[in-house]
């Protein structure tokens, strides 16, 4: 008796029931692995708007948080640069008034002439902060430095200020110095202009940090370049002139200190913004959680099913392959 071997077209529908559980296992597991289904168009039955809007948002929601992390470190920056700033100034002014007050002559004028130089040093490599590498107080400078060296402004403001000058032709000197289109405008500020003032995403806006040229810097070292040049005062009126540099000095530094106030207003919107974008993209995530979240027992339980049919269907597979003539034959 002739007994047929299974046909071939049996075989290979066989083969393609195999392979679609093999790939419908590989996505079970990874559904079971990552809590998403895989098939969208299923998962929304072929409405996928709400999906994609959810995704848009996500993604907007993270191009914004990095753009305000950037401005939220910069501020931070910029708030602690103008601390040490006003801890240094107020130092400055302190010895100036000390000096000014002071009967002992020559020796706490030239204390007070360190100090101003002290400080104006180091307010000026403090003005030369950066973040994300852009400096802070450069304006749309961008990179380079901001600031020139301090010898330099010294020398050109004693340059102005012949040896014996009385207390207010040293201070006209000075703020013609200082004055716009002067000459350190010129030749020590090397930033850029103000920057505009930055916009939240939800519209509104916020104070942009002002650049190391700004009016109240200018009054600062003003009243500190007062005292490192106190010398060439005639010393008759220097104490007056070392009094009235502390009086410049602490003015500029209140100026500094509301402009800190403004900063520190500046950067609770920009924590404000970034608590939205994080309640933003949150409830896109569980938008998309609710469209394309797979139960993680249903998965469980589907990958189970899907091997065990398919240990069974290779165990079938491996039967038919090892069958002989003689299993046909009675």
């Amino acid at each position: 008796m002739y007994i047929a071997s299974p046909d071939t077209l049996f075989q290979s529908s066989f083969s393609r029931d195999i392979s679609r559980l093999r790939t419908d296992l590989e996505r079970s597991a990874r559904e079971m692995a990552t809590g998403r289904r895989e098939d969208i168009l299923a998962a929304t039955r072929g409405n996928s708007e709400s999906l994609l809007r959810a995704q848009a948002s996500i993604d907007s929601a993270e191009q914004t948080n990095a753009r305000l992390v950037t401005l939220d470190g910069r501020y931070r920056v910029a708030s602690n640069a103008l601390r040490t700033i006003s801890e240094l100034s107020e130092d400055a002014a302190l010895a100036a008034q000390s000096a000014g007050d002071a009967t002992s002559g020559l020796q706490s004028d030239g204390f007070a002439a360190v100090e101003g130089e002290s400080a104006l040093s180091t307010i000026f490599s403090s003005l030369e902060a950066r973040f994300g590498g852009r400096a802070i107080f450069g304006g749309d400078l961008g990179v380079g430095r901001v600031m020139g060296e301090v010898s330099q402004l010294l020398n050109e403001v004693e340059a102005l200020i012949p040896i014996g000058s009385s207390a207010a032709a040293a201070e006209a000197a000075v703020q013609t110095y200082f004055a716009p289109g002067g000459q350190f405008e010129t030749n020590i500020y090397q930033g850029g202009g103000r920057l505009d003032d930055p916009q939240l995403a939800d519209g509104a806006t916020i104070d942009a940090l002002f650049t190391a040229d700004s009016e109240a810097l200018r009054e600062l070292y003003q009243g500190l370049v007062m005292t490192s040049v106190n010398e060439r005062v005639d010393i008759d009126e220097r104490s007056t002139f070392l009094r009235r540099s502390a009086e410049v000095t602490q003015t500029a530094r209140e100026t500094l200190i509301a402009e800190e106030a403004r900063i520190g207003l500046s950067l609770n919107a920009i924590e404000r913004e970034q608590g939205r974008q994080a309640d933003l993209g949150l409830e896109a995530e569980q938008t998309i959680e609710a469209i394309l979240g797979r139960d993680p027992y249903e998965a469980a339980t589907e990958t189970q099913d899907l091997e065990a049919r398919l240990q069974a269907a290779y165990t079938v597979t491996g039967r038919i392959s090892a069958l002989r003539l003689t299993n046909f034959l009675r």
